[in-house]
Parts: structure tokens; sequence; C-alpha cells
């Protein structure tokens, strides 16, 4: 009897062992505690975000999970698409140097740490874009008293910014987005959030005397909020040999322009309205005699009749 109990304890303590066992070979899976050694292979849809939180699809199709969303970026090529599985902090400027990547934030927000390095004001950006034809897509950037500008587009063509919310009202200095010497287009939404610390939400430069642009794409729209006194957009148009910047398409997108060529946020005027005459005193305009007259009509008719009842009961008392 008591052979057999500790046998069935035995078994029992060995199946909650293996139930409890992590797994350490399960590719793409972050099936040891070494991220970077679990991370590889065919993701087959089983990433666990808080090892991979980020996965590289190739142009023919292949998944691939990473630990980090710099060494996806960093494998990536022309074609490629790199999902971010979860929202991640950043402790130093995510620079994107490949050409013709898709970075899908997949609705995750990035944010810069309370570790950010900022020690260079050029590499204190939350993320620098200097490749072309890169596209960031659905999801926020969110900066901190330690990061500059949430998005740095520097010397950079064909580069597309899709649903995107960079909040950058809490911010050390600098700028949501700056678009240096690069052409930059809007598609769907851009959402600003500026701060104290901002100078504006846009600012497009011809930097290093090459030609900026920024243009919002029809159906796409700006919002900014967070400090009205700030423009939204501000055009440098410092450039030599002919360099200059341009914006198109943003008084459709819902700014205005100011007197200097800049962009404003519209403030819409409310239409006042018109006060409603009230049905009273509109029939009363209408007519302004026909309650008198029927009352009138009535009272002499009431007259009548008992001045006739009173004529008709003289006669019959005198009789």
């Amino acid at each position: 009897m008591k052979k057999t109990l500790t046998i069935t304890l035995l078994i029992f303590a060995l199946l909650v062992a293996v139930a409890f066992v992590r797994p350490v070979s399960a590719a793409g899976s972050c099936a040891s505690e070494n991220c970077a050694d679990s991370c590889e292979g065919n993701c087959e849809g089983n990433c666990t975000t808080d090892c991979c939180p980020a996965q590289l699809t190739k142009a023919g199709s292949e998944t691939t999970c990473y630990p980090s969303l710099e060494s996806a970026l960093a494998a990536s090529s022309n074609g490629d698409t790199v999902k971010l599985l979860t929202t991640i902090s950043l402790n130093k400027m995510l620079d994107i140097k490949n050409e013709g990547v898709i970075l899908d934030l997949n609705n995750q927000t990035i944010t810069a740490s309370g570790d950010f390095v900022n020690s260079d004001k050029n590499s204190s950006h939350i993320i620098n874009i200097s490749a072309n034809n890169v596209t960031i897509k659905n999801g926020s950037i969110v900066a901190t008293n330690k990061s500059r500008h949430g998005i740095n587009v520097f010397h950079a063509t064909g580069v597309t910014l899709k649903n995107i919310t960079i909040d950058h009202s809490n911010a050390g200095s600098g700028a949501p987005l700056v678009v240096n010497g690069s052409s930059v287009k809007v598609e769907g939404n851009l959402n600003l959030i500026v701060g104290n610390n901002s100078w504006y939400g846009v600012n497009v430069d011809p930097k290093d005397n090459t030609q900026a642009s920024l243009t919002f794409e029809k159906g796409s729209s700006v919002k900014m909020s967070g400090n009205d006194k700030l423009k939204a957009i501000v055009i440098e148009n410092d450039g030599t040999d002919g360099k200059t910047s341009a914006v198109s398409g943003a008084e459709e997108a819902g700014l205005a322009i100011d007197a200097n060529g800049n962009y404003v946020v519209e403030k819409k005027v409310p239409t006042p309205e018109t006060p409603a005459v009230s049905t009273e005193v509109e029939n009363q305009e209408k007519d302004s005699t026909p309650k008198t007259g029927k009352i009138n009509l009535g009272l002499v008719s009431i007259i009548s009749i008992l001045s006739f009842a009173g004529i008709v009961a003289v006669k019959k008392y005198n009789k």
C-alpha cells in the first residue's frame, strides 16, 4: 500500500513539473531565457511579445521573430515589413537605414525611456529615417524629457507616414516631426500633440541646400493640440541654388495658412444662431385683431340674448 502511494505521489510530482517546465526549443517562441537564441527561425504566429517584440516578414512571405525592433529592422531589406507586436520603450534613437522598409506599428506605441541617450542632439530623436521609400504606419510615438524630435527625416525621399500620432507634450525640445532635406507624404491621419518645450508641430527645411517637401495626400487630415499658440507647420526657405521647401494639401487636410506662409490650426468661428420666433408672436404678426374681434362678437351675442330674455320675463310678469 505504501509503495503504491509513493509511486502515485512521484507520478503526480512529475506531471506537475512537466506542466511548469518552459519548453526550450520551440522555433520563434521565446523558448529559453536567452531571447536572442529563442527568437530565431520561423515564427508560425507563435511569437511571445515579452521576449520577441518584433517580427520580420520578407517580401517572399517568410516571417521571423526578433528579440528587438532594432534587430528586426537591421535584418530587413527593400520590400520587407517589420511589425511591432507590443508597446516598447527605447533607450536610444531608432535609426532606419534600410531602403524600402515598411514599419507597421500595429496600433502599438514606441516611447523614449527614462534612460534614453541624449548626449548628442543629432542622435536624441526617437526615430530617425535616413533611407529612401520608408513607410511608418498605424501607431504612436511618445516623447519624454530625454528625447528631442519625435520623427526626424534626414536626406531621404519617398517617405510615407500613415495614421501616425506623435505625442511631443513631454519632450525636452524639438518638434513632433522634422523634414530635413527630404520628401515626405502623409496618408490617413496625422495627429500632433505639442507641449511647452515644443518648437512647433512640423518643420520643413531644405537642410544643406537640398529640396524639402511635405505632401498631404487626398483624404488625409492633420490635427494639432496641446498649445494653440504654436504654428502647425513652419517652412524654412533659406536654401541656395533654388533649393526650397514646399508644402501641399495642408489646407485640404485641415490647416490654414498665415501671413508669413506658415500653417496654423484653423480656428473655426461658430456661426451665430438665428433667434427662433415663437408661434404666438408669429401668429400675432399675421393677424393682430382676430382674437379681439372674436371676443367682442361673443360678448355682444351674450348681452343680446340676456337682454331679450329679460324683456320676455318682464312682459310675462306684467301679465
